[in-house]
């Protein structure tokens, strides 16, 4: 049988000289045509069968073993499959095919590394924006911070290797946290969680802590059931709850109160004394020039209530929440408390006790930290309104196009993402990992000292802003309290400011953009 059917000039000639041959002589050829026929097409179909079995080698890549070539383990199974069949039926041999397939993927699934990326925490940040300083100390000692990207069906085998990777890790660095990113794991069997709760109490002994972060609801389930994590973070717990980023109709808030305005600190009087920074006292202030008022909630430490027992988190919602809880760490070991914190300036510790106790950053510590003159901020509050109450996961008011300078609390920039069709929505945890902000994306954190909107804003001056579903939208975050204290700076007050005071704000828009630049080369993506 030819396998272009037949069409050449011989192959006519003889069909037509065989049926007229059988006319002519009247020889009952339907007796016998049919088993010739079957047999033929089920001879053909076996030869090209064993051909395609027997020659299938070179279509297969080369394996190697223990650094010989050898032959590859897809080649051993057909061969098995058809000397069984030769030997035992077509049953068995499907039977020792699968059997022996299923054997291939485990062994071959056991020698893939579940590792995907290995990052030093001195070559990758939280999206939470820092300091000059804090930054220098991290590039220092960031070393002791490990990032792992893991992937895959983590089983017995999987999680062997991982161990071995895990262990050759810790070994030869003075690593203090070490952070598993689970968004592209499906799923953890008891066995596999039992080698990383041994790994966890070696790495414990060695003076490294294990963080799981973005693990799904079944990983999540798995760690737990072995007691590799005991003691979540809050937000993952809201998060595995469906408590947080949950969308809202517009104008509806997070506890489904009523819509709420901010409150708006009016600005200040021309002949109010320099000194005072509120409107609040404002009788008391003018009357005694030499008593300084204080923005609530800035007060002495020792007001604050007593600090509730923490307990050491293990598991984060997102490689930036995990970042940000050992960054922390390091930050206050060896920048605050290490040897060289008495280099500390004044406006560095005021910073720091602003971030630590959920406080107020004062105007004249802004100014330091930002290299402004003293007295800028109070210049520039009588061009701004300002919202000294803003509730956490509240939107910016009037920030379009503006400039929001953070004087306690923080801002987090939200990206609203397009939601994908359902069968492409069925390829997103493999494509872009799991994650608990379905439809958001979280940009950067900006803690007090910060301005926000730069970007915005000098595009918007040149009419030259983007789709608007794209932008990102300002949103205060609870991270660094339930409150915030915002100054928003709109585009129409920027035109009636002074030439001079324009000057020196866009010098530091300039440095804040150089330094944001900087940041996102170091930012986890």
């Amino acid at each position: 049988l030819r396998l272009d059917g037949g069409t050449h000039r011989v192959a006519v000639l003889a069909v037509a000289g065989f049926v007229f041959t059988a006319f002519a002589s009247g020889f009952p050829f339907g007796h016998y045509i049919p088993k010739w026929y079957l047999s033929g097409l089920f001879m053909n179909t076996a030869f090209h069968f064993l051909k395609g079995a027997l020659l299938s080698y070179k279509s297969l890549p080369p394996a190697y073993f223990m650094g010989h070539l050898g032959i590859s383990g897809q080649y051993i199974i057909t061969l098995s499959c058809v000397i069984t069949s030769m030997f035992s039926s077509p049953a068995n041999a499907i039977f020792v095919g699968v059997v022996l397939s299923s054997g291939l993927f485990l062994v071959q699934s056991a020698r893939a590394s579940p590792v995907i990326n290995v990052v030093k925490g001195s070559m990758v940040v939280s999206r939470t924006k820092r300091p000059f300083w804090e930054i220098q100390v991290l590039r220092q000692e960031g070393h002791r911070i490990l990032l792992l990207y893991l992937q895959g069906h983590l089983f017995f085998g999987s999680a062997r290797r991982l161990v071995a990777v895990l262990a050759a890790a810790l070994a030869g660095e003075q690593v203090q946290y070490c952070i598993l990113s689970f968004a592209r794991v499906s799923n953890v069997d008891p066995s596999a969680a039992r080698h990383l709760k041994s790994m966890q109490v070696k790495a414990a002994h060695m003076g490294c802590k294990l963080i799981c972060c973005r693990t799904n609801h079944r990983v999540f389930d798995a760690l737990v059931a072995a007691e590799v994590i005991t003691a979540p973070d809050d937000d993952l717990v809201q998060h595995l709850r469906g408590f947080r980023w949950i969308a809202k109709p517009e104008g509806e808030t997070s506890d489904n109160r009523q819509p709420r305005t901010p409150k708006v600190i009016p600005a200040r009087r021309p002949n109010m004394p320099p000194h005072c920074n509120t409107f609040h006292d404002t009788e008391e202030c003018e009357a005694s020039p030499a008593k300084r008022v204080y923005s609530p909630p800035s007060r002495p430490i020792s007001w604050l209530p007593p600090p509730k027992p923490i307990r050491e988190p293990d598991a984060f919602a997102h490689e930036t929440d995990a970042l940000d809880y050992c960054d922390e760490e390091i930050v206050e070991q060896f920048c605050y408390h290490g040897r060289s914190s008495d280099k500390l300036k004044p406006y560095m510790l005021e910073y720091r006790s602003a971030c630590k106790n959920r406080l107020r950053l004062e105007e004249w510590a802004f100014e330091e930290m930002n290299a402004l003159r003293p007295g800028l901020m109070g210049q520039l509050r009588e061009y701004c309104d300002v919202y000294e109450d803003l509730k956490k996961w509240d939107k910016v008011p009037s920030s379009k196009g503006g400039l929001c300078f953070v004087l306690r609390g923080s801002i987090s920039l939200v990206q609203m993402l397009a939601q994908a069709d359902d069968e492409e929505d069925q390829l997103e945890p493999q494509v872009r990992g799991f994650s608990f902000r379905a439809g958001k994306r979280l940009r950067r954190r900006y803690p007090p000292g910060h301005v926000v909107g730069k970007v915005q804003f000098f595009m918007f001056t040149r009419n030259q802003n983007h789709d608007p579903k794209n932008s990102t939208k300002p949103v205060v975050s609870s991270k660094f309290g339930d409150s915030a204290e915002i100054w928003v700076l709109k585009y129409s007050k920027w035109e009636a400011l002074p030439a001079e005071l324009k000057a020196e704000l866009t010098t530091m828009l300039c440095q804040m953009l150089a330094d944001d630049a900087q940041h996102a080369l170091m930012q986890e993506h």
